[in-house]
């Protein structure tokens, strides 16, 4: 934690140091503040995604249709998507069932997923996103699966990309808890994530949600 918080502080204080030390066009005093906005920033983040890691908040879980979420997310990435010629299609199996979860934990999830897959694609590609209901022995099961066509990962990485502060983005861009944040927030109603990869071909998350015992499917057209 020490370290990851070093990094940005240092980031600072040297260029503070160098505004103090030489006189500064406009130009440099700019592209300086700039730098000591963005690392002052990433410092912040480092610290919410620790709480966030690390709190235990009360849960607010409520009937929510995932594919209402899923489609919603893509809309505030868009943007992003679209710097990275990027596109996002979504496939969903028909009639799938209400989840009972917390939707604004569970949108952060989503969000940094297709954040992480669309960095992964540098060169622009096709992100999709998938959802279906399978059943196991613990009962019925929803997935919700973001295939990407980007780098990929080997088996090393792949395995620990859940560990919290690992990471294989550069200091800049990232802090390694984003996706042991979301594994939390996951496993709180009982789901998990998972990840396939193979470098060169790309990634699949698989986000995978118990379903409601006895949620009856019809509750979702009563007014």
């Amino acid at each position: 934690m020490a370290h990851e918080i070093n990094n940005p502080l240092t980031g600072i204080l040297g260029n503070i140091l160098l505004i103090k030390s030489y006189p500064q066009d406009a130009a440099s005093f700019e592209k300086r503040v700039s730098v000591i906005e963005s690392e002052t920033l990433r410092a912040r983040d480092i610290v919410r995604n620790l709480l966030d890691f690390a709190r235990k908040g009360d849960l607010e879980r409520t009937p929510a249709e995932i594919e209402n979420l899923i489609e919603h997310t893509p809309l505030l990435m868009n943007h992003q998507a679209g710097l990275g010629s990027v596109k996002i299609n979504t496939r969903f199996d028909d009639a799938l069932p209400q989840l009972v979860i917390d939707a604004n934990q569970m949108k952060p999830v989503f969000i940094n997923i297709i954040h992480n897959a669309i960095q992964s694609m540098p060169d622009g590609s096709v992100l999709d996103i998938t959802s279906r209901v399978r059943s196991n022995g613990a009962g019925k099961m929803m997935e919700i699966a973001f295939a990407d066509t980007g780098i990929g990962m080997d088996r090393h990485y792949a395995s620990h990309v859940f560990d919290p502060f690992f990471t294989t983005k550069r200091v800049s861009e990232g802090t390694g808890l984003g996706l042991s944040v979301s594994q939390k927030i996951v496993s709180e109603p009982g789901g998990e994530i998972t990840v396939e990869s193979e470098p060169g071909n790309g990634s699949i998350f698989t986000i995978t949600l118990p379903v409601q015992p006895g949620f009856r499917q019809e509750e979702r057209h009563v007014a």
